[in-house]
């Protein structure tokens, strides 16, 4: 059996893009993709996966504050034991070893408050962004045309939005701190318009329906 040979794809020298990738997916997966973009509103899989992943995000696992957490619980088992060692040879224990303990507890709680927040704060955010990004398609189609107001809180507030996904998920620390520090009523403050937004548009549905 002879199998002819592929004809190179010429494309027209104005095309900006012409570079093209590949890759492999299962059945499940493939479905899940087409699932997405029904979702999403549009058919064109090349565009929505180039959306996704040049303006995606990606979690990573935070695993240096895991280290910090288990970190501050070390110092509390050698307390424990030397609590547990006193007490087993006929002594006492004194207030100041109970409030080393609590101390130390209560620095892992205030660690894991920041840590859910940051989590909670993302899981917001990357929601609002979404919003963000289909309000803009809602730009005045004549030039006469007064901007809708989503689409006006779409160009105010997407970059500001964005610097703070790209801070939480790669940032240092300490400005993961300085934005649960500063920012937590201002992300308190976009989770109750999303939960408005919501409820106003699950409203319109039924209306349609």
């Amino acid at each position: 059996m002879i199998i002819p040979k592929r004809e190179r794809i010429l494309l027209p020298p104005e095309r900006k893009r012409d570079k093209q990738l590949k890759i492999w997916v299962s059945q499940e997966e493939l479905d899940l993709i087409h699932q997405k973009m029904e979702d999403f509103g549009t058919h064109r899989m090349g565009a929505f996966v180039r959306k996704l992943v040049i303006d995606g995000y990606v979690i990573k696992l935070e695993i240096p504050d895991l280290k910090e957490i288990i970190r501050l619980l070390g110092p509390i088992g050698n307390n424990v034991n030397q609590i547990a060692r006193k007490l087993n040879a006929g002594g006492s224990i004194y207030r100041e070893d109970i409030a080393e303990v609590n101390n130390k507890l209560d620095a892992i709680y205030t660690q894991l408050e920041f840590e859910a927040w940051v989590h909670e704060a993302q899981v917001t955010l990357r929601r609002y962004n979404q919003l963000l990004y289909e309000w803009k398609f809602l730009a005045p189609k004549d030039p006469g045309e007064d901007f809708y107001f989503l689409f006006v809180e779409a160009l105010q507030n997407s970059a500001r939005v964005k610097y703070l996904l790209c801070t939480l998920a790669f940032g240092t620390e300490e400005e993961k701190r300085e934005i649960y520090l500063n920012c937590r009523e201002g992300v308190k403050q976009i989770y109750e318009r999303i939960q408005i937004f919501d409820a106003l548009s699950g409203e319109t549905d039924a209306e349609a329906e």
